[in-house]
């Protein structure tokens, strides 16, 4: 990929995010595009990831990078905005201490790019499938009902 590649990459992992319901992420990665366009921190980030194929799903990986930062308490300006950690700030203001956190974070992150985050939602899902067999087989009933199990005798 170019750089004009990337950009359209990120812009439409972030109208994906937008539609699966992140606001936090689509907004980040919307102004993330903007970012790389004018070669902020965004673009020293990627620079060398350009030839990565669209499916290595390279703005998860910078996104999860940055996500690992604020869940490990290491970026305390952008967590206000990470509902993962409480934040319950507006996602159009985070984008500066996000930006902040891509600038003061380049090393890091960009090791962070060399490793792929899991995307594969119904394959994180399925593990549960065989509890939930399991407790279903234990107590008929609705799951999260507060009627209590069928005596049984």
């Amino acid at each position: 990929m170019t750089m004009a590649e990337v950009v359209a990459h990120v812009r439409k992992q972030a109208l994906a995010c937008e539609e699966l319901g992140s606001p936090l992420y689509a907004v980040l990665l919307d102004r993330l595009a903007d970012d790389l366009e004018i070669g902020g921190p965004g673009a020293q980030l990627v620079a060398g990831h350009e030839g990565d194929p669209g499916p290595s799903a390279l703005a998860l990986r910078l996104m999860g990078g940055v996500h690992r930062l604020v869940l490990q308490r290491r970026a305390p300006s952008l967590a206000m905005f990470y509902p993962s950690v409480g934040g319950r700030g507006a996602p159009d203001e985070a984008w500066p201490a996000f930006r902040g956190v891509l600038a003061d974070h380049v090393v890091e992150l960009r090791r962070r790019l060399d490793q792929a985050p899991q995307t594969n939602e119904v394959g994180r899902a399925s593990a549960l499938m065989g509890g939930l067999q399991h407790l279903a087989s234990a107590r008929p009933g609705p799951f999260g009902s507060s009627r209590s199990a069928p005596a049984r005798g």
